[in-house]
């Protein structure tokens, strides 16, 4: 413990001692916290084509498909506003107009799939970059409905719902990216980036030829790009996934991301555990916040997320 000296003895030692004393002192404290205090590691990053090759290769199942499999659109904060109106606000250029029951009249909204401009909200659909039926047929349909839900509704990953034009959004449908490409080319890699990462973090599984579209654009400088490697999701499943299954993994050197193995087939419903190793701000009423903030206001509810998107 540091004991500050009184000021007449300091004249009495004189200053320089005193100085001296202080910053062995302060040294001393450095010392004792860089071992009292965790070191914080960076976050884990990868590239966008050692992230694709992490992913098991397994051809897709979609029977018993039904879009009502997926619940849309929530309001998972209870602040009256859905997941539609959420996505629509946060990613308005400008602040939206607002009606009652969070309706929204209007907006600017850039469709980076084809670079688009709207100030309707009709003129926009959210676009599940990865398409709920893409997902059944890749695992989801093992999962459970509270899981498919969070799914169909994650505001908590940036990545994964964009407002793009409604005619786009129709032509996608819920092709994969063997069957279908943003029309601005130059925002196919992101776009391959993207879908990469939301199937890896929702552990799902890519067929052939959607690896070897995905790989072909995922190469030279495009294949380089640096992202942090996303958090996982602990899906919950219905039943055990290994049925008579003919898997291909590849890259069996890394670690792959394959679906879930569930010995019993009761229902397990997982809540989402928040990060509370640190955060930044505290959210706004009404305002929906996760690993990235999404507000307007910029902030992070405590303990939910630290990373404020603006």
């Amino acid at each position: 413990m540091i004991m500050r000296k009184p000021l007449e003895k300091l004249r009495k030692i004189g200053l320089k001692h005193a100085l001296s004393t202080r910053l062995y002192g302060i040294v001393g404290v450095f010392i004792v916290l860089s071992f009292a205090i965790p070191q914080l590691s960076l976050a884990s990053t990868i590239t966008a084509r050692s992230l694709a090759l992490k992913l098991t290769v397994h051809a897709e199942d979609g029977a018993g498909y039904v879009r009502s499999a997926f619940k849309l659109w929530i309001d998972a904060d209870h602040d009256g506003c859905d997941t539609r109106q959420e996505v629509l606000i946060v990613e308005s250029k400008v602040k939206p107009k607002l009606g009652a029951k969070c309706k929204i009249i209007s907006g600017k909204w850039i469709s980076w799939y084809d670079n688009k401009t709207w100030t309707k909200p009709a003129d926009v659909a959210i676009d599940h970059v990865v398409p709920l039926k893409e997902a059944w047929d890749s695992g989801a349909k093992f999962w459970t409905a509270a899981t498919r839900e969070r799914y169909a509704n994650d505001l908590s990953f940036s990545w994964g719902l964009d407002a793009i034009t409604s005619k786009v959004n129709s032509s996608k449908g819920d092709k994969d990216p063997a069957q279908w490409l943003p029309p601005l080319t130059s925002a196919r890699c992101t776009y391959a980036i993207h879908w990469v990462a939301i199937k890896y973090r929702w552990k799902l599984t890519v067929d052939s030829a959607e690896q070897k579209k995905l790989l072909s654009i995922l190469s030279g400088t495009c294949g380089s790009r640096t992202l942090t490697v996303p958090t996982v999701i602990a899906t919950s499943t219905t039943i055990n996934q290994n049925t008579n299954a003919n898997t291909n993994t590849i890259n069996t050197s890394a670690p792959i991301i394959a679906p879930v193995q569930t010995p019993a087939p009761t229902p397990v419903v997982v809540t989402p555990v928040p990060n509370t190793s640190s955060c930044c701000k505290v959210c706004t009423s009404g305002q929906a916040c996760g690993d990235s903030c999404i507000s307007w206001s910029y902030t992070c509810h405590k303990g939910v997320g630290c990373a404020c998107q603006g």
